[in-house]
């Protein structure tokens, strides 16, 4: 298709979409290399604290329940109390010497907080851990 010269009062009914095309597939790009490094810190939970914290040193699954009671297992979020059960049970067949650290918010209720480490250890998950914050004085309210 041949350009034509417009003259002073010819409008362009023409639209070149080719910029729009470039920078939605740039778009969708990053959105795709971004979602697939998502961390679990991107999740805003308040962490109890505690004197007897310490760091874990195997392979370890991260176990996040938010203050809305959402359950997320490595970044992804999980339905229910079941699909992290199924979730878990994969897990274990992958690596059966795996350990779990529950990161829960100080406001969710500690049932919630049970029922995970009631499915881990029927799944025999020997190690699993409880995630706080180092206790501060000034943190005392």
């Amino acid at each position: 298709m041949a350009m034509q010269q417009l003259s002073e009062n010819e409008l362009m009914t023409d639209i070149n979409i080719t910029p729009l095309v470039d920078i939605m597939l740039v778009l969708l790009i990053t959105f795709m290399l971004v979602s697939t490094v998502m961390d679990v810190k991107l999740i805003k939970v308040e962490l109890p604290q505690a004197d007897t914290g310490n760091k874990a040193d195997q392979e370890t699954v991260a176990i996040l329940i938010s203050k809305d009671n959402e359950l997320s297992m490595a970044g992804r979020p999980i339905a229910s109390i079941d699909a992290l059960k199924a979730a878990l049970k994969t897990k274990k067949e992958e690596n059966p010497g795996f350990q779990a650290v529950i990161s829960a918010d100080r406001r969710v209720y500690h049932g919630q907080v049970v029922q995970v480490i009631d499915v881990l250890r029927a799944l025999s998950v020997g190690h699993f851990a409880i995630q706080v914050e180092p206790f501060s004085e000034t943190a005392i309210q």
